[in-house]
């Protein structure tokens, strides 16, 4: 029965639509004033889904704790993570044109363009001389992320921030705990699937700003995880750092970009 009931929840969530559950749902019932408060405010957060749930059929302590997570988690791959306001951003600095976010890692910032690959890396969004940086966008590729490969750079801070963290992905448990990020544009939020992390010298083709399928190939051969991905067919997201096995090294991890929700005409303008 719980089975039933987590399959029901979770398609709504991404938007089965409703009768294809009918077959399967429990009868209509409202959800018991017994039933835990968080579980209950969740589930009557998504339309109708109160209704497939019964008293009888709340899972435990512990079930209720795996069925949040898991929802959540659905929720959040489907249709990508609320708080993230880039018109907050935007209406503050003149030069943001997105946001990066990465579930349960340090990264979480505003991108940055300037139509050079030198300000950024070493002005704060004020304008003021900083060790950190900004996050940007590299200057060859379109503003609005229409690029085939859209490259960002950051820092590897000493202290873990800016794009420091992405270096864990020479490490296989590090892929399999963040498959995925997030971007925020004008356009509307992407999932961004990683398929390939590799350490290459401040030059390598990886940095051009269209990759070809044997490019993409090679990289996914000499990735330092597997993520069991093919080769994609969409624009790729390539995030970049420093990395020390040699002078002038960097890590970049690829990722595939896949458009979740379109911003709607209104809200751009």
């Amino acid at each position: 029965m719980k089975n039933r009931i987590i399959a029901a929840v979770l398609s709504l969530l991404i938007g089965a639509p409703l009768y294809l559950l009918a077959a399967h749902a429990a009868p209509a019932q409202p959800v018991s004033a017994e039933a835990p408060a968080e579980l209950t405010a969740l589930l009557h957060s998504v339309p109708a889904a109160a209704e497939l749930i019964t008293a009888a059929a709340l899972p435990d302590a512990d079930g209720f704790a795996d069925l949040k997570a898991q929802i959540r988690l659905t929720v959040e791959r489907q249709r990508g993570p609320v708080g993230i306001d880039l018109g907050w951003w935007q209406s503050h600095y003149n030069d943001i044109i997105g946001y990066v976010y990465s579930p349960g890692t340090p990264i979480s910032y505003p991108i940055a363009y300037d139509g050079n690959n030198e300000y950024y890396l070493h002005h704060d969004l004020y304008g003021n001389y900083s060790v950190y940086g900004t996050i940007f966008l590299d200057a060859r590729v379109p503003s609005d992320f229409s690029g085939q490969n859209n490259v960002l750079y950051g820092h590897h801070m000493s202290d873990g921030t800016m794009f420091a963290s992405i270096s864990n992905y020479k490490q296989q448990w590090y892929y399999d705990a963040h498959p995925y990020y997030f971007l925020y544009t004008n356009k509307g939020t992407y999932r961004v699937d990683v398929f390939a992390g590799i350490v290459v010298p401040g030059t390598h083709e990886v940095f051009s700003t269209s990759l070809t399928s044997d490019q993409l190939q090679s990289f996914i051969n000499s990735s330092t995880f597997r993520s069991g991905r093919g080769v994609p067919t969409g624009q790729i997201m390539t995030l970049c750092t420093c990395s020390y096995e040699a002078n002038n090294y960097r890590y970049v991890v690829l990722g595939e970009m896949v458009l979740l929700e379109q911003t709607s005409a209104e809200e751009t303008q």
